[in-house]
């Protein structure tokens, strides 16, 4: 019996076919296709788990093909933010009745489906339980995988969406994937959460309390967490430990920096992340307070880069996906790349749903050319 010894590459490679994953995106270790198909696995056999849980399972059975573990901590729990954010994995709530729950949220596999975008090209989402890809093996060698976002390109003359409807993949419309809130100025979003936070009970403290100081530059999302102190008042975004599990995201009402009010962030349908709750709120709290968060535009090849300074909800970034795609961000936080005809569509629905504004106005014409290259 001879024993083959393969390099980091190779076993990468070796992986990466299993998986159904082009093998050009091996780097110095695992590529975000290849934790993305990882954590679709995964979801199928431990749901519903925390998503800690998922992380930990990914990173542990991916770790010796990884030349920086710390890297593959940190790729695997963006990769999985992003699956949350697009749908492929769902985070909700644990049900109440639930005696095994540990944890407020629990991670599930979302079921196959697949969303057609505006330039005929189809969005694949969701987990194939037993199966890598829910798409015969020679339809999943057309997948074309732009980091966790799996895209699939029609022939000419060919009907993919009657194709995925007849193997079982549900199709779903823009407006449903999107799941948009309604459009509602900064004042009025914020006023409607700090009359629900004024409802709720008195408190007098809260231990391990992290807050988001709107007083601090929205360009660095990162340093305006801090512990509340004596001069902050109003409303703030915050987080506070719990026994297992991340900190839960909090909206509270200081005097003082000493906590007056604070609610638990939950959607009432179960459809948004609390999560996504907060980041949109905090893009209220800025604009209202009269320093809106701010979009940064980059010429491309192919159109524009919008550069962004702080997370995105979900909904957000599924609505940006449906003409454009992640991109590696320049010193920010996140970049989407658009096509040209899209830049201002997209300008347009930031700034109405999220109130943020154009870096650098001067510099941006419009660019809503009439041949549209989708990304």
């Amino acid at each position: 019996m001879t024993i083959a010894i393969l390099t980091r590459d190779a076993a990468l490679r070796r992986v990466e076919q299993a998986l159904w994953v082009s093998a050009d995106s091996v780097a110095e270790g695992p590529s975000i296709p290849l934790i993305a198909q990882a954590l679709r696995r995964a979801v199928h056999v431990l749901a519903p788990c925390p998503r800690h849980e998922l992380e930990r399972a990914v990173v542990q059975s991916l770790s010796g093909l990884a030349a920086d573990h710390e890297q593959l901590v940190a790729s695997t729990d963006e990769t999985l933010e992003s699956l949350i954010a697009y749908g492929d994995i769902l985070e909700m709530r644990s049900p109440a009745d639930d005696p095994w729950s540990i944890s407020p949220l629990v991670v599930r596999p979302a079921p196959p489906a697949f969303v057609v975008r505006n330039n005929g090209d189809v969005i694949l989402l969701g987990v194939a339980g037993d199966e890598i890809s829910p798409l015969p093996g020679e339809w999943t060698r057309r997948i074309v995988c732009r980091g966790v976002l799996r895209t699939l390109v029609p022939k000419e003359g060919e009907d993919l969406r009657l194709f995925l409807m007849e193997l079982g993949l549900i199709e779903l419309s823009e407006k449903t994937w999107l799941h948009l809130p309604p459009t509602e100025t900064a004042q009025q979003f914020a006023a409607g959460w700090m009359h629900r936070l004024s409802e709720s009970p008195p408190v007098a403290t809260i231990e391990g309390l992290q807050v988001l100081d709107t007083r601090k530059s929205p360009s660095y999302y990162t340093g305006r967490w801090t512990e509340p102190d004596r001069i902050a008042n109003g409303m703030h975004i915050g987080r506070r430990p719990q026994r297992y599990g991340s900190p839960l995201w909090c909206l509270v009402d200081l005097f003082d920096g000493v906590p007056r009010h604070f609610i638990d962030l939950a959607s009432r349908n179960r459809r948004e992340r609390p999560c996504d709750i907060a980041w949109r709120i905090q893009m209220a709290l800025d604009a209202a307070a009269g320093a809106p968060q701010q979009v940064r535009i980059r010429p491309s090849d192919r159109g524009s880069i919008l550069d962004f300074f702080s997370p995105l909800p979900s909904w957000a970034e599924r609505k940006l996906a449906i003409s454009g795609g992640r991109t590696p961000p320049f010193r920010s936080l996140l970049a989407y790349a658009v096509p040209a005809c899209g830049t201002d569509e997209a300008l347009s629905f930031l700034e109405d749903y999220l109130w943020l504004t154009l870096a650098d106005k001067g510099k941006h014409a419009s660019s809503n050319a009439g041949n549209c290259t989708y990304l």
